[in-house]
C-alpha cells in the first residue's frame, strides 16, 4: 500500500483493511486476544467484539501496540505507508509537513515512529541467523554543539568530540537474509549475545577484530584489511553496506546517538532485510510486526511521570555481554569529569561563568603575583582573555585620603594585607595589566585615579608632579611596593566582570557602575587634576602601534 492509495480510502475503508491484516491468520474474522478461541460475537457498531470462550471483550487494537491510539485508522496506515515507502529513512518532521492537515503535533509523529521501531526491534529479536554471517563493528563518534568558534572544521574532534557518548553499532548480517545489530561501548561486547542466535553450522566472516572467541562456536573466517579488501576465502562486504545504510539515515536524523540509537539500529536491520521485498510486501511484513502481542514501550511516552510516563534510555551490552540501560551524560556529570581529568593531568581548570555569578564563588580559580614580579618579567602574565584586580597594599588609607565612605551593601575584598581598589577585563591579561602598570595616564584610568588622589591629597609619594616623566617614573615605583595581582582566565569576561562588580566595592571602577557620592567626588578630583596638573605638561609621544583591521 502506498499512500496515494490509503488516502483514497474512507474511515470505514481503513478500518476494513486494519481488520484483515489484524486478523490475518483467522481470514479476517475477529479471534480473542487473551484466549486465543477463533469464535466471536461481532457487536452491531462493528467496533467491538466478544469472545464465545473466555466471554471477554476486544477491539482491534486490544493488546498492540496500536493500543491506547487517539488517532484514526486511516491516519495511522497513512504514517506506516510514508515510514515504508523510503529505503533510508524519513524524518518525522518531513511525514509531519506530509500529513500536517491530519496530524498537528510533532511530537505526535515521533511517538509513533518510534512505536514502529519498537515493533521493529522486537521482530529482530525473534529472528536467528544461519548460513554464511558476517559480523563488523563501526563508530559513531559523540558531539557536542560547540559555541561559534570561527575557524573550526571538525566539532567531532577535541574539544567539541565527546568520547563519553561515543557508542559502537556491531552488526550481524547474513548473506540474503536477516540481520541483528546490538548497540555497545566496544564492538567486541555483543559476541556472547551473537553465539546465542547463530546456527553452529553456520560460517562467520569477520575482519582482524577481536572476534575470535567466535571459533569456540562455529567456523570462523577472516580477512585483515590492512592487507586486503577481501580475499577468495572472506569478505565483509554485506556488512559494510549495512554502515552505509546507517551513514545515511544519520544525515536524515542528524541526532541518533543518544537514547534512540538501539531503535534506530532495529530499523536499520528491518531495512537490511526487507530490502529485496516489493513495497507491497514490506507494508504487509511492517503490519505484520506491529500486530505482536503486547503493549508498545513507548505508549503514554510524553505522559508526565506522574501520569505514567518515562524518560527511555537506549539498550546497550555492557562489556559482561548483558543487557544494560544507557543515557548520555548530563552537563553537570561532563563538567565533573572534566575537572578530575584536569587535576589529574595538572591542567589548570577554567572558571565558569557560573562560578562568577555565585556568592559564595566567585572568588575561586583567582592566582596572584606582585606587581614587582610582573614588572621585572611581563610573561608571567598569560596572554589569555580573563579579568584582573589591582589591590593596594595601603588601600584603605589611600581611599580615606579621597574621601570613600563604605557601603555595607558593597563589601570590600582583601587578599592579605592588601584591599581590592580597581577591577578590570580584557582578551589579554598581559596588555591590560601592562597598561596599568607600565603604561600612561592616558590609556589607564587606574594610574589616573591614583595620581590625582596623591595631588589632591599633597603626599608626597610620588614627586612634585610637575614633568610627565618623573611623575610616570615616580608612579611606577609607588605601584611595585604596593600593588598586588590578582587575575583568572575565563571565558565570557565582560559578563564575569560585570558579576564581579556587583559582589566587591572596587572603589577606583566609576565607570561600569551606577553613579554613586563617591563616584562623582573621585571624577570631579580627576577633573581637577587633569585641569591643573596634566593639563601643563608636555604632550605624550605619540604610539607607534600596529594597524589592526577591523
Amino acid at each position: 500500500m502506498t499512500p496515494t492509495e490509503i488516502a483514497e480510502l474512507s474511515e470505514d475503508d481503513a478500518r476494513a483493511l486494519f481488520r484483515r491484516y489484524r486478523f490475518a491468520e483467522n481470514g479476517g474474522e475477529p479471534c480473542c486476544n487473551y484466549c486465543g478461541s477463533p469464535a466471536a460475537w461481532t457487536y452491531r457498531d462493528g467496533k467491538l467484539f466478544k469472545c464465545k470462550q473466555c466471554l471477554r471483550q476486544f477491539t482491534l487494537t486490544t493488546n498492540t501496540p496500536f493500543a491506547y491510539r487517539k488517532l484514526p485508522f486511516k491516519t495511522i496506515l497513512l504514517i506506516l505507508a510514508q515510514f515504508n515507502i523510503a529505503y533510508q529513512a524519513r524524518s518525522a518532521r518531513e511525514i509531519r509537513r506530509d500529513l500536517r492537515a491530519k496530524v498537528k503535533n510533532y511530537k505526535t509523529i515521533f511517538v509513533w515512529l518510534h512505536k514502529i521501531r519498537s515493533a521493529m526491534q522486537a521482530w529482530e529479536r525473534r529472528t536467528p541467523l544461519t548460513d554464511e554471517i558476517e559480523i563488523d563493528g563501526t563508530e559513531l563518534k559523540g558531539y557536542i554543539r560547540p559555541k561559534n568558534v570561527r575557524g573550526e572544521k571538525d566539532h567531532y574532534r577535541y574539544p567539541f568530540g565527546a568520547p563519553d557518548r561515543t557508542l559502537h553499532v556491531t552488526l550481524a548480517r547474513q548473506r540474503s537474509g536477516p540481520a541483528r545489530a546490538w548497540v555497545t561501548k566496544q564492538e567486541q561486547h555483543p559476541v556472547p549475545l551473537f553465539v546465542e542466535v547463530v546456527d553452529p553450522k553456520a560460517v562467520v566472516f569477520s575482519d582482524g577484530g577481536p572476534w575470535g572467541d567466535i571459533r569456540f562456536h562455529c567456523a570462523l573466517k577472516r580477512v585483515i584489511h590492512e592487507q586486503h579488501f577481501y580475499t577468495p576465502e572472506a569478505c565483509t562486504n554485506w556488512a559494510e553496506s549495512g554502515f552505509r545504510v546507517l551513514k545515511g539515515m544519520r544525515m536524515i536524523y542528524r541526532r541518533i546517538i543518544g537514547n534512540y540509537l538501539d531503535l534506530y539500529a532495529a530499523q536499520l536491520t528491518w531495512r537490511l532485510t526487507h530490502v529485496s521485498h516489493s513495497q507491497d510486501d514490506g507494508f504487509a511484513a511492517l503490519m505484520g510486526a506491529m500486530m505482536a502481542p503486547g503493549r508498545s514501550p513507548m505508549a503514554g511516552y510524553f505522559l508526565k511521570k506522574k501520569d505514567g510516563g518515562s524518560k527511555r534510555r537506549c539498550q546497550i551490552v555492557d562489556e559482561t555481554g548483558k543487557s544494560a540501560e544507557w543515557s548520555p551524560p548530563s552537563n553537570e556529570e561532563r563538567r565533573r569529569a572534566r575537572k578530575e581529568a584536569r587535576r589529574q593531568t595538572g591542567e589548570p581548570e577554567t572558571p565558569r561563568l557560573a562560578d562568577a555569578r555565585s556568592a559564595t564563588r566567585w572568588r575561586e580559580g583567582f592566582e596572584f603575583m606582585s606587581a614587582a614580579h610582573f614588572m621585572d618579567n611581563p610573561k608571567a602574565m598569560p596572554l589569555s582573555p580573563g579579568v584582573y584586580g589591582l589591590f593596594l597594599q595601603s588601600g584603605e588609607r589611600l581611599f580615606n585620603l579621597a574621601g570613600y565612605f563604605p557601603d555595607p551593601q558593597l563589601p570590600a575584598w582583601d587578599h592579605g594585607v592588601w584591599r581590592n581598589g580597581y577591577i578590570g577585563q580584557g582578551y589579554s591579561l598581559r596588555e591590560r595589566v601592562t597598561a596599568h602598570l607600565l603604561g600612561d595616564i592616558d590609556d589607564s584610568p587606574f594610574r589616573q585615579s591614583v595620581l590625582a588622589i596623591h595631588w589632591i591629597a599633597a603626599t608626597g609619594e610620588v614627586g612634585d608632579l610637575r614633568s610627565r616623566q618623573a611623575s610616570e617614573a615616580a608612579l611606577n615605583e609607588w605601584l611595585r611596593r604596593e600593588v598586588m595581582i590578582g587575575y583568572k582566565v575565563c571565558g565570557y569576561h565582560r559578563a564575569v566582570e560585570k558579576e564581579m562588580l556587583k559582589r566587591t566595592a572596587a572603589p577606583l571602577n566609576i565607570g561600569d557602575r551606577t553613579p554613586s557620592p563617591f563616584g562623582r567626588l573621585l571624577s570631579n578630583v580627576r577633573q581637577r587634576f587633569r585641569e591643573a596638573v596634566v593639563a601643563g605638561w608636555q604632550p605624550a609621544p605619540p604610539k607607534n602601534r600596529p594597524r589592526q583591521r577591523r
